[in-house]
Protein backbone atom coordinates (compact mmCIF):
# COMPACT_ATOMS: atom_id res chain seq x y z
CA UNK A 1 0.00 0.00 0.00
CA UNK A 2 1.27 3.46 -0.98
CA UNK A 3 1.82 6.35 1.32
CA UNK A 4 -0.70 8.52 1.27
CA UNK A 5 2.11 11.15 1.78
CA UNK A 6 3.94 11.58 -1.54
CA UNK A 7 6.62 13.10 0.12
CA UNK A 8 7.25 9.78 1.90
CA UNK A 9 7.50 7.86 -1.91
CA UNK A 10 10.76 9.16 -2.42
CA UNK A 11 14.11 7.23 -1.79
CA UNK A 12 15.54 7.78 1.78
CA UNK A 13 19.16 9.34 -0.21
CA UNK A 14 16.39 11.97 -2.04
CA UNK A 15 14.05 11.99 1.47
CA UNK A 16 17.20 13.06 3.08
CA UNK A 17 17.98 15.77 0.57
CA UNK A 18 14.71 17.53 0.85
CA UNK A 19 15.19 17.52 4.61
CA UNK A 20 18.68 19.28 3.83
CA UNK A 21 16.81 21.89 1.85
CA UNK A 22 14.26 23.22 4.04
CA UNK A 23 14.36 26.11 6.36
CA UNK A 24 14.42 25.56 10.16
CA UNK A 25 10.91 26.72 10.26
CA UNK A 26 10.02 24.57 7.31
CA UNK A 27 11.17 21.48 9.04
CA UNK A 28 9.72 21.76 12.38
CA UNK A 29 6.75 22.53 11.05
CA UNK A 30 6.73 19.29 8.55
CA UNK A 31 7.74 17.20 11.67
CA UNK A 32 4.77 17.70 13.81
CA UNK A 33 2.29 17.30 10.74
CA UNK A 34 3.00 13.97 10.39
CA UNK A 35 4.31 11.05 12.60
CA UNK A 36 5.55 8.82 9.56
CA UNK A 37 7.27 12.41 8.28
CA UNK A 38 8.84 12.96 12.07
CA UNK A 39 10.05 9.70 12.16
CA UNK A 40 11.42 10.10 8.53
CA UNK A 41 13.43 13.53 9.56
CA UNK A 42 14.32 11.75 12.50
CA UNK A 43 16.34 9.13 10.50
CA UNK A 44 18.26 12.18 8.74
CA UNK A 45 18.92 13.72 11.32
CA UNK A 46 22.46 13.43 10.96
CA UNK A 47 22.51 14.80 7.96
CA UNK A 48 20.43 17.87 8.95
CA UNK A 49 21.98 21.21 9.73
CA UNK A 50 23.73 21.96 12.86
CA UNK A 51 21.57 25.06 14.74
CA UNK A 52 21.73 26.52 18.47
CA UNK A 53 18.88 26.16 20.70
CA UNK A 54 18.70 29.09 22.54
CA UNK A 55 16.32 28.53 25.87
CA UNK A 56 15.09 31.83 26.89
CA UNK A 57 12.59 30.47 29.94
CA UNK A 58 12.13 33.89 31.34
CA UNK A 59 10.52 34.96 27.66
CA UNK A 60 8.97 31.45 27.53
CA UNK A 61 10.47 30.82 24.39
CA UNK A 62 13.15 28.81 22.58
CA UNK A 63 14.85 30.00 19.83
CA UNK A 64 16.08 28.55 17.04
CA UNK A 65 18.81 29.64 14.86
CA UNK A 66 21.64 28.41 12.13
CA UNK A 67 25.23 28.51 13.05
CA UNK A 68 25.77 31.36 10.46
CA UNK A 69 22.60 33.45 12.26
CA UNK A 70 21.25 33.66 8.63
CA UNK A 71 17.76 31.17 9.62
CA UNK A 72 15.78 31.39 12.86
CA UNK A 73 12.62 30.15 13.86
CA UNK A 74 11.17 31.09 17.25
CA UNK A 75 8.47 29.03 19.33
CA UNK A 76 6.50 30.65 22.05
CA UNK A 77 5.26 28.73 25.11
CA UNK A 78 2.07 29.59 26.55
CA UNK A 79 -0.10 27.69 29.30
CA UNK A 80 -3.17 26.21 28.16
CA UNK A 81 -5.16 28.78 30.68
CA UNK A 82 -4.90 31.33 28.41
CA UNK A 83 -7.70 31.29 25.90
CA UNK A 84 -6.84 32.47 22.64
CA UNK A 85 -10.10 32.88 20.03
CA UNK A 86 -7.71 33.47 16.93
CA UNK A 87 -9.26 31.66 13.84
CA UNK A 88 -5.59 30.03 12.77
CA UNK A 89 -5.71 27.70 15.68
CA UNK A 90 -4.70 24.02 14.73
CA UNK A 91 -4.37 21.02 16.63
CA UNK A 92 -0.82 19.17 16.04
CA UNK A 93 0.76 16.34 17.91
CA UNK A 94 4.58 17.60 20.14
CA UNK A 95 6.27 14.35 21.87
CA UNK A 96 3.22 12.90 22.08
CA UNK A 97 1.22 16.05 23.51
CA UNK A 98 -1.94 17.30 21.71
CA UNK A 99 -1.06 20.97 21.38
CA UNK A 100 -3.08 23.84 20.57
CA UNK A 101 -0.84 26.04 17.56
CA UNK A 102 -1.08 29.32 16.02
CA UNK A 103 1.38 30.78 13.23
CA UNK A 104 3.26 34.14 13.63
CA UNK A 105 5.62 35.62 11.37
CA UNK A 106 8.87 33.80 11.71
CA UNK A 107 7.85 31.27 14.57
CA UNK A 108 4.77 29.76 16.55
CA UNK A 109 2.63 29.91 19.65
CA UNK A 110 2.25 27.10 21.22
CA UNK A 111 -0.25 26.73 24.46
CA UNK A 112 0.25 23.52 26.82
CA UNK A 113 -0.88 22.16 30.56
CA UNK A 114 2.41 24.27 32.07
CA UNK A 115 5.43 25.98 30.62
CA UNK A 116 7.69 23.00 32.13
CA UNK A 117 5.96 20.26 29.78
CA UNK A 118 5.75 22.87 26.96
CA UNK A 119 9.84 23.19 27.36
CA UNK A 120 10.67 19.67 27.52
CA UNK A 121 8.08 18.16 25.09
CA UNK A 122 9.40 21.09 22.57
CA UNK A 123 13.09 20.49 23.31
CA UNK A 124 12.41 16.64 22.78
CA UNK A 125 11.26 17.09 19.19
CA UNK A 126 14.35 19.80 18.24
CA UNK A 127 16.84 17.15 19.32
CA UNK A 128 15.22 14.85 16.93
CA UNK A 129 15.07 16.85 13.95
CA UNK A 130 18.00 18.67 14.28
CA UNK A 131 21.60 18.73 15.82
CA UNK A 132 21.39 20.79 18.44
CA UNK A 133 23.62 22.93 20.64
CA UNK A 134 22.01 24.51 23.52
CA UNK A 135 22.29 27.91 24.87
CA UNK A 136 20.52 28.43 28.32
CA UNK A 137 20.34 31.72 31.12
CA UNK A 138 20.09 30.09 34.50
CA UNK A 139 18.90 33.21 36.19
CA UNK A 140 17.23 33.86 39.43
CA UNK A 141 13.74 34.50 38.34
CA UNK A 142 12.95 30.97 36.61
CA UNK A 143 14.81 28.14 38.60
CA UNK A 144 11.75 25.97 38.39
CA UNK A 145 12.37 25.48 34.86
CA UNK A 146 16.11 25.01 35.23
CA UNK A 147 16.05 21.38 36.88
CA UNK A 148 14.78 18.96 35.05
CA UNK A 149 15.41 20.46 31.74
CA UNK A 150 18.93 20.85 32.55
CA UNK A 151 19.30 17.31 33.79
CA UNK A 152 17.43 15.88 30.76
CA UNK A 153 20.18 18.03 28.50
CA UNK A 154 23.09 16.66 30.47
CA UNK A 155 21.81 12.88 30.76
CA UNK A 156 21.34 12.88 27.00
CA UNK A 157 24.96 14.12 27.12
CA UNK A 158 23.93 17.23 24.96
CA UNK A 159 26.70 19.79 23.62
CA UNK A 160 26.02 23.56 25.00
CA UNK A 161 26.99 26.48 23.30
CA UNK A 162 26.81 28.91 26.20
CA UNK A 163 25.27 28.85 29.86
CA UNK A 164 25.24 31.50 31.84
CA UNK A 165 24.52 30.66 35.60
CA UNK A 166 23.89 33.11 38.06
CA UNK A 167 25.46 32.61 41.50
CA UNK A 168 22.86 32.81 44.54
CA UNK A 169 23.10 31.22 47.69
CA UNK A 170 19.52 28.95 47.54
CA UNK A 171 19.88 25.49 47.62
CA UNK A 172 18.34 24.79 44.76
CA UNK A 173 21.07 26.82 42.85
CA UNK A 174 23.52 24.83 44.89
CA UNK A 175 22.11 21.67 43.72
CA UNK A 176 22.00 22.31 40.04
CA UNK A 177 25.47 23.67 40.35
CA UNK A 178 26.51 20.44 41.85
CA UNK A 179 24.77 18.28 39.07
CA UNK A 180 26.09 20.17 36.56
CA UNK A 181 29.59 21.20 37.63
CA UNK A 182 30.62 17.40 37.19
CA UNK A 183 30.07 17.56 33.09
CA UNK A 184 31.24 20.76 32.24
CA UNK A 185 33.36 19.10 29.31
CA UNK A 186 30.05 19.52 27.47
CA UNK A 187 29.99 23.00 27.34
CA UNK A 188 31.54 25.55 25.12
CA UNK A 189 31.38 28.72 26.88
CA UNK A 190 30.02 29.41 30.83
CA UNK A 191 29.54 32.38 32.04
CA UNK A 192 29.00 33.32 35.98
CA UNK A 193 27.67 36.18 36.87
CA UNK A 194 28.02 36.89 40.49
CA UNK A 195 27.64 39.84 43.04
CA UNK A 196 29.54 40.97 46.02
CA UNK A 197 28.20 37.75 48.09
CA UNK A 198 27.21 34.70 45.53
CA UNK A 199 26.13 32.54 48.40
CA UNK A 200 28.51 30.03 47.63
CA UNK A 201 32.32 29.39 45.78
CA UNK A 202 31.09 27.16 43.37
CA UNK A 203 33.51 23.83 43.12
CA UNK A 204 34.84 23.28 39.41
CA UNK A 205 34.49 19.13 39.07
CA UNK A 206 35.30 19.32 35.31
CA UNK A 207 36.09 22.50 33.29
CA UNK A 208 34.12 23.57 29.97
CA UNK A 209 35.55 25.38 26.87
CA UNK A 210 36.33 28.45 27.57
CA UNK A 211 35.00 30.32 31.03
CA UNK A 212 34.04 34.32 31.46
CA UNK A 213 33.62 35.17 35.35
CA UNK A 214 32.08 38.96 36.27
CA UNK A 215 32.95 40.25 40.03
CA UNK A 216 34.57 37.90 41.99
CA UNK A 217 36.66 37.57 44.88
CA UNK A 218 36.26 33.54 44.82
CA UNK A 219 38.23 32.91 41.58
CA UNK A 220 41.61 32.92 43.04
CA UNK A 221 44.87 32.57 41.67
CA UNK A 222 45.20 28.71 42.71
CA UNK A 223 42.00 28.47 40.64
CA UNK A 224 43.31 30.18 37.69
CA UNK A 225 46.17 28.33 37.45
CA UNK A 226 44.33 24.77 38.06
CA UNK A 227 41.86 25.90 35.15
CA UNK A 228 41.98 24.03 31.84
CA UNK A 229 40.00 26.23 29.54
CA UNK A 230 41.00 27.17 26.03
CA UNK A 231 39.53 30.72 27.11
CA UNK A 232 39.59 32.62 30.25
CA UNK A 233 37.84 35.54 30.86
CA UNK A 234 37.84 37.11 34.72
CA UNK A 235 36.40 40.71 34.86
CA UNK A 236 36.53 43.19 37.85
CA UNK A 237 39.30 40.53 39.32
CA UNK A 238 41.17 41.16 42.63
CA UNK A 239 44.07 39.75 41.20
CA UNK A 240 47.12 42.27 40.88
CA UNK A 241 50.44 42.53 40.09
CA UNK A 242 52.00 40.00 42.05
CA UNK A 243 49.46 37.42 40.68
CA UNK A 244 50.52 38.29 37.03
CA UNK A 245 53.93 38.09 37.78
CA UNK A 246 52.94 34.23 39.14
CA UNK A 247 50.62 33.64 35.79
CA UNK A 248 53.43 35.06 33.26
CA UNK A 249 55.94 33.09 34.80
CA UNK A 250 54.04 29.96 34.97
CA UNK A 251 52.92 30.35 31.20
CA UNK A 252 56.67 30.51 30.13
CA UNK A 253 57.30 27.52 32.55
CA UNK A 254 55.04 25.60 30.68
CA UNK A 255 51.91 26.12 32.88
CA UNK A 256 48.43 26.46 31.08
CA UNK A 257 48.90 24.38 28.31
CA UNK A 258 45.71 24.65 27.03
CA UNK A 259 45.48 28.14 26.98
CA UNK A 260 44.81 30.63 24.01
CA UNK A 261 43.28 33.26 25.58
CA UNK A 262 43.15 34.83 28.96
CA UNK A 263 41.64 38.64 29.94
CA UNK A 264 42.30 40.24 33.34
CA UNK A 265 40.46 43.67 34.25
CA UNK A 266 41.34 44.54 38.01
CA UNK A 267 41.50 47.97 39.80
CA UNK A 268 44.38 46.07 41.57
CA UNK A 269 47.01 45.78 38.71
CA UNK A 270 48.81 49.73 39.05
CA UNK A 271 51.79 51.55 37.78
CA UNK A 272 53.13 51.68 40.74
CA UNK A 273 52.23 48.25 42.21
CA UNK A 274 55.31 45.42 42.41
CA UNK A 275 56.93 44.13 39.36
CA UNK A 276 55.60 42.07 36.32
CA UNK A 277 58.75 39.57 34.74
CA UNK A 278 60.98 41.87 36.80
CA UNK A 279 59.74 45.39 35.28
CA UNK A 280 57.07 47.59 35.73
CA UNK A 281 53.27 47.50 34.26
CA UNK A 282 53.91 50.59 32.07
CA UNK A 283 57.29 49.10 31.14
CA UNK A 284 55.71 45.44 29.87
CA UNK A 285 54.58 47.66 26.66
CA UNK A 286 55.88 45.62 23.37
CA UNK A 287 57.61 43.26 25.60
CA UNK A 288 58.16 39.78 23.53
CA UNK A 289 58.01 36.99 25.83
CA UNK A 290 58.07 33.34 24.98
CA UNK A 291 57.86 29.85 27.02
CA UNK A 292 61.46 28.89 28.33
CA UNK A 293 61.37 25.78 25.61
CA UNK A 294 61.02 27.97 22.52
CA UNK A 295 57.91 26.88 21.83
CA UNK A 296 55.17 29.57 22.16
CA UNK A 297 55.74 33.53 21.78
CA UNK A 298 53.79 36.58 22.30
CA UNK A 299 53.87 40.00 22.39
CA UNK A 300 52.77 41.53 25.11
CA UNK A 301 50.62 45.49 24.47
CA UNK A 302 49.34 47.54 27.68
CA UNK A 303 47.35 50.52 27.77
CA UNK A 304 45.29 52.32 31.33
CA UNK A 305 43.37 49.43 31.88
CA UNK A 306 45.06 46.14 30.67
CA UNK A 307 47.53 44.21 29.11
CA UNK A 308 47.21 42.06 25.48
CA UNK A 309 49.63 39.02 24.66
CA UNK A 310 49.73 37.94 20.99
CA UNK A 311 49.65 39.00 17.24
CA UNK A 312 46.30 39.80 14.79
CA UNK A 313 45.45 39.25 11.87
CA UNK A 314 45.71 41.60 8.92
CA UNK A 315 42.78 43.43 8.60
CA UNK A 316 41.06 43.08 12.16
CA UNK A 317 41.65 46.88 12.82
CA UNK A 318 40.68 47.27 16.66
CA UNK A 319 37.59 48.84 18.02
CA UNK A 320 36.19 48.75 14.44
CA UNK A 321 33.06 45.80 14.20
CA UNK A 322 34.91 43.01 11.99
CA UNK A 323 36.27 39.92 13.69
CA UNK A 324 39.65 38.63 12.98
CA UNK A 325 41.68 35.95 14.54
CA UNK A 326 45.59 36.26 16.09
CA UNK A 327 47.57 34.59 13.83
CA UNK A 328 47.29 31.59 10.97
CA UNK A 329 45.83 29.14 13.25
CA UNK A 330 42.45 31.10 13.83
CA UNK A 331 42.07 30.81 17.40
CA UNK A 332 39.40 33.13 18.02
CA UNK A 333 38.29 34.20 14.87
CA UNK A 334 34.47 35.70 15.54
CA UNK A 335 32.66 38.68 14.79
CA UNK A 336 29.35 39.75 16.58
CA UNK A 337 27.37 43.31 16.36
CA UNK A 338 26.75 44.35 20.01
CA UNK A 339 30.33 42.52 21.27
CA UNK A 340 32.51 44.38 23.21
CA UNK A 341 35.66 45.52 21.48
CA UNK A 342 38.08 42.92 23.09
CA UNK A 343 41.31 41.95 21.39
CA UNK A 344 42.04 38.14 21.32
CA UNK A 345 46.00 36.89 21.96
CA UNK A 346 47.36 33.43 21.35
CA UNK A 347 49.15 30.76 23.77
CA UNK A 348 49.27 28.24 21.36
CA UNK A 349 51.17 28.79 18.45
CA UNK A 350 54.28 28.20 17.12
CA UNK A 351 56.78 31.50 16.79
CA UNK A 352 56.95 31.37 13.48
CA UNK A 353 52.91 30.84 12.82
CA UNK A 354 53.27 34.95 14.40
CA UNK A 355 55.70 36.18 12.28
CA UNK A 356 54.00 38.92 9.69
CA UNK A 357 51.07 39.19 10.94
CA UNK A 358 48.83 42.30 11.78
CA UNK A 359 49.05 44.11 15.47
CA UNK A 360 45.11 44.56 15.63
CA UNK A 361 41.77 42.69 16.02
CA UNK A 362 38.44 42.73 17.43
CA UNK A 363 37.65 40.11 19.58
CA UNK A 364 35.50 38.91 21.73
CA UNK A 365 36.45 36.95 24.79
CA UNK A 366 33.61 34.22 24.50
CA UNK A 367 31.19 33.45 21.81
CA UNK A 368 28.50 35.47 23.50
CA UNK A 369 29.28 38.99 22.34
CA UNK A 370 29.07 39.82 25.79
CA UNK A 371 26.76 38.60 28.39
CA UNK A 372 23.49 37.43 27.72
CA UNK A 373 20.29 39.16 29.31
CA UNK A 374 17.16 36.58 29.90
CA UNK A 375 15.96 37.32 26.32
CA UNK A 376 19.49 35.83 24.97
CA UNK A 377 20.02 39.09 23.37
CA UNK A 378 23.83 40.23 23.83
CA UNK A 379 24.51 42.76 26.28
CA UNK A 380 27.82 44.35 26.14
CA UNK A 381 29.67 44.12 29.89
CA UNK A 382 29.77 47.71 31.67
CA UNK A 383 33.53 48.56 31.40
CA UNK A 384 34.67 50.61 34.59
CA UNK A 385 36.87 54.10 33.96
CA UNK A 386 39.98 54.23 34.82
CA UNK A 387 40.36 50.39 35.71
CA UNK A 388 43.52 48.85 35.48
CA UNK A 389 43.55 45.24 33.70
CA UNK A 390 45.65 42.78 32.05
CA UNK A 391 44.76 41.06 28.87
CA UNK A 392 47.08 38.21 28.44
Amino acid sequence: MSSPFPLLRLPGVVLCDVFRSLSIGEKFKLSICSKKISIQINNCRLYSQKVIVDLACLSHKIRVFSENNRDAFEISIYSDSWKSHNSNTQQFSIACCSVKVIPIPKGITTFWKNHREGFLSVIQLLLKVFQCKISINISYYNSDLYQPTIAMLFDLRMEFKTIIFELKGSEDRILLWNQISHKLKLVEDLVILSGLDPGFPPVFASWPQKISIESSAWFSLESLLACTCTTITHRRSHMGNKDLDVILKNWKAGGLPNLKCLRLDSLMITDDGGHILGTTFRELNGMVIQTDDGSKKATIKTNFRNIEIGRYAAGGARGGGTGGSCCSCGVGAYGSQGAPSVPDFCFDCPPESQEGQGDSGNIPPTGNGGRLEADGNPDPVNEVPGQQGAMI
